[in-house]
Parts: C-alpha cells; sequence; structure tokens
C-alpha cells in the first residue's frame, strides 16, 4: 500500500508491504513473525529530495475506537533513519 499528500513541508509518501520472512525465522516460530510488515515514510522537497524513517518489522494494531497503529518489534528493530532519499529521475543531491 502507498500512499501521497502534499504538505508545507513537502510531499509526504507512505508505504507498508509485507516483509520477507527467513527460513530459520518461520522453521523456529520466531517472535518477529507477528510483526509481518515493513513500513516507511518520507517527506520530499520541491527538488525531489528529501528524508524519513524505514521500521522494518511491525504489525497493525486497532483499538476500540477503530484507529489503526503501527506497533514495532520491542527492542530490535525500531524506526531507522532514511537519509539522501530522491525521487526517481531528479538529479543526485550536492555532496
Amino acid at each position: 500500500m502507498a500512499t501521497t499528500v502534499d504538505t508545507p513541508r513537502g510531499r509526504v509518501v507512505r508505504l507498508l508491504t509485507d516483509r520477507p520472512i527467513e527460513f530459520a525465522e518461520a522453521y523456529y516460530g520466531a517472535r518477529s513473525l507477528d510483526y509481518e510488515f515493513a513500513a516507511f515514510e518520507f517527506t520530499l522537497d520541491a527538488k525531489g529530495r528529501g528524508q524519513g524513517i524505514a521500521i522494518p518489522a511491525a504489525r497493525l494494531l486497532q483499538d476500540a475506537e477503530g484507529q489503526v497503529t503501527l506497533e514495532t518489534l520491542p527492542y530490535t528493530t525500531g524506526p531507522e533513519r532514511l537519509i539522501g532519499v530522491r525521487k526517481w529521475g531528479s538529479e543526485k543531491a550536492a555532496n
């Protein structure tokens, strides 16, 4: 799933996808199997450059009011910072 929203800060892109499950993880029934998604969010400026976060293992939870939240695998895979993000086909950012 992907969404994009234009904001005063720039274009915010959000991606949610299933994540690869390794053989050993499935064989041993690791706790991480409950965290079946990977999520990404980044903001692009007018020149197509930006930064954001990646969450390599997460699960979706729904509360009593119907709000959906994203929960990360505790203590091992929190949000990782993405830097140097750029729109496909845009010029490389200056070093």
